[in-house]
């Protein structure tokens, strides 16, 4: 067998498995404090996520989870939002409940990935 090439399919599979984890975790709502600490752990670990290796959730999910997060504001995202910047304050995030969350949405995030694996249309926009 052709190792580099096994390990050249590799990489472009691992790679599209990220950007499509990261589009999900984009999707997500991030309404309250848990939501925005699960969102941004959640986007922080698939960035950095190797689907090539083994994965250990629970740690490469803790090394990640922020230690303060703001939440989004529908100001923010407009024009004069964006000139004068966020009003938000930080809030501190509980790790425990955030490890918690993040696990479950990160099961949920690789079964649609996964889901869109065995599809016709693997590929695809969905």
């Amino acid at each position: 067998m052709n190792r580099k090439l096994a390990e050249e399919v590799q990489s472009v599979v691992s790679d599209y498995l990220r950007i499509r984890a990261l589009d999900i975790v984009s999707e997500f709502k991030a309404d309250s404090n848990e939501k925005a600490a699960v969102k941004e752990t959640l986007s922080l670990f698939f960035k950095d996520l190797k689907f090539t290796r083994d994965i250990f959730p629970e740690e490469d999910v803790m090394g990640v989870i922020p230690v303060n997060v703001s939440l989004e504001s529908d100001s923010s995202k407009g024009r004069l939002g964006k000139l004068i910047g966020s009003r938000s304050k930080k809030v501190s995030v509980d790790k425990e409940s955030t490890l918690q969350a993040a696990l479950l949405e990160s099961s949920n995030v690789l079964k649609k990935i996964y889901m869109r694996l065995l599809s016709p249309d693997p590929w695809g926009t969905y």
